[in-house]
């Protein structure tokens, strides 16, 4: 009975086309197609999903390669600067080494320099004491010219000859000699706003003043009221500016010597008393 049964529903699944659906929804064949269904669009999901992958991954693949070019090209150039540097330290060391002989000059020079500014020193001192003795020699030399203007003062006097005249004579004569004047000029007096200059010369222009005696700075201050009055006739300072004084008052001799100095006024000096 239970095999004539089994022909029976093999016979309806193949013949009876609404038996086969109840048996198959019976046995859940719905189910399976929907799952299979399922099943497709995730492959096809999953396909998709491949697909970008491999493009992402060919974009990688991509940037990957351009990254090694680059750490190619920048090992290279790693190399290029290693050798660079080198090339600098060697640079370097040479420089140094140029420094080095530079200070080593510098210093000899500076040593040269110490030498040169102690030399210098010992020039300066030995200036400064020549020039103490030319002070001394000059003011001996004008006292010993003063001691000849009181002579000849004295002599003159005899002779009828003024010291003014002998002053003159003889400044003229040396100052020739010594080129200081030209041989057609001579040292003359001259009368200019008033004012009797004992001593003149136009060029070079010289002014100055003799007196057989002096017992205050007046004499001083008299030639320099003349300088002036020549300054400013003839528009410019006078080269020399001479005081002649043959005998003087020992009270005021030093008081006359530093008024003269102090207005650059040559002074000879001849007998204190």
């Amino acid at each position: 009975m239970l095999k004539e049964l089994r022909k029976n529903i093999l016979r309806l699944l193949k013949e009876d086309e609404e038996f086969r659906y109840a048996v198959a929804g019976l046995i859940g064949l719905e189910d399976i197609r929907a799952s299979m269904k399922r099943l497709e669009e995730a492959i096809a999901m999953l396909a998709e999903i491949q697909a970008r992958m491999d493009s992402r991954l060919s974009s990688v693949e991509t940037r990957v390669d351009r990254v090694e070019t680059s750490v190619g090209e920048l090992k290279s150039s790693v190399g290029e600067l290693k050798s660079s540097v080198g090339e600098l330290k060697s640079s370097v060391g040479e420089l140094k080494s140029r420094v080095d002989r530079v200070e080593t000059s510098v210093g000899e020079l500076k040593s040269r320099v110490d030498r040169v500014e102690t030399s210098v020193g010992e020039l300066k001192s030995s200036v400064g004491m020549l020039q103490d003795k030319v002070g001394i020699l000059e003011k001996r030399f004008n006292g010993l010219e003063g001691a000849l203007y009181y002579g000849f003062d004295q002599v003159g006097k005899f002779a009828g000859v003024t010291l003014e005249e002998l002053v003159r004579g003889i400044m003229t004569k040396n100052m020739q000699k010594s080129g200081e004047l030209k041989p057609d000029k001579a040292i003359t007096s001259i009368r200019v706003d008033g004012e009797e200059i004992d001593l003149f010369c136009d060029e070079p222009l010289i002014v100055g003043e003799v007196t057989s005696y002096a017992e205050s700075v007046e004499e001083v201050d008299k030639l320099v009221r003349k300088v002036s009055i020549v300054r400013e006739q003839y528009g410019k300072e006078p080269a020399r500016k001479i005081l002649v004084i043959s005998s003087v008052k020992e009270e005021i001799a030093d008081i006359i010597a530093d008024k003269a100095k102090a207005n650059g006024i040559e002074l000879i000096m001849g007998k204190r008393r």
